[in-house]
């Protein structure tokens, strides 16, 4: 752990720190987890800072805190679905995460007690705050197990969310109401 941060610490040095934060959406607020948890120890010694500091925000917010790269904390794949289709919805548009495809799903386990899965969480974090470091690793390495697929629009943000409900409740998923 200790040779992944410094050799992280060691490529970032001189680069900007970024806004970071770490939500968990709760119904129509989110849960924010900022520097007093493992996940904001591990964004600090990542170069990251965590703007906010209450325990729940709403999506206002979230909004007017406008993090550079945001990191949304899900339990299971249902809960990893609905996070990418409600970052989609309109009323997270104007977010720079959202504008430059920053937006990274994060299970719970790789941050919030990770134990066994710390490694996997600072490479996560890493990642998604540096993906030039996650793209020349990919090449050296021809994968990277660290890295976070953000998501990006596809054609299925075009059908109605009908037809959306309909497909998944064909693999068994239910959207947010």
């Amino acid at each position: 752990i200790h040779d992944e941060l410094s050799r992280t610490q060691e490529l970032i040095k001189g680069r900007a720190s970024q806004a970071v934060m770490v939500v968990e959406p709760a119904g129509k607020v989110f849960y924010n987890y900022d520097n007093g948890w493992v996940v904001g120890d591990m964004v600090e010694q990542l170069g990251g800072y965590m703007p906010a500091g209450e325990r729940r925000i709403g999506c206002e917010e979230l909004i007017s805190y406008n993090p550079d790269v945001l990191f949304v904390v899900y339990f299971n794949e249902e809960q990893h679905l609905q996070i990418i289709e409600m970052f989609r919805r309109a009323e997270f548009s104007s977010l720079k995460s959202v504008k430059n495809q920053r937006v990274y799903p994060i299970p719970f386990d790789h941050m919030y007690t990770p134990a066994i899965k710390t490694i996997d969480g600072l490479r996560m974090i890493r990642d998604g705050l540096y993906p030039d470091l996650a793209k020349k690793k990919e090449r050296r390495n021809n994968t990277a197990p660290g890295v976070v697929k953000p998501f990006a629009v596809s054609a299925v943000q075009f059908i109605t969310k009908k037809q959306k409900s309909f497909i998944l409740s064909l693999i068994g998923i239910k959207l947010f109401q």
